[in-house]
């Protein structure tokens, strides 16, 4: 965590447009996804953040909902596994 926050300050600094929360290997559940869209958010109000989520667990659905719901700013998505 330590290291995620560290990044995305310097990557706030930088004025990079858009910065991606990846859910990569689909470990997370929706409360984790939650907890860290709320505190990522509220820690950088300024910066625009986008969430990608893997569906390995069958999560990905309910997990990009939550990070909607807690201040995501944009998903990254498939449709039949193309997207």
């Amino acid at each position: 965590l330590e290291y995620t926050m560290n990044l995305i300050e310097m990557l706030a600094q930088l004025r990079v447009r858009r910065i991606m929360l990846p859910d990569t290997l689909g470990l997370l559940n929706p409360r984790e996804v939650a907890h860290f869209v709320k505190l990522i958010t509220s820690e950088f109000p300024d910066t625009h953040f986008d969430f990608h989520a893997h569906n390995d667990y069958d999560l990905s659905v309910a997990n990009v909902l939550e990070a909607i719901y807690n201040g995501i700013g944009g998903i990254h998505t498939t449709v039949n596994g193309l997207g």
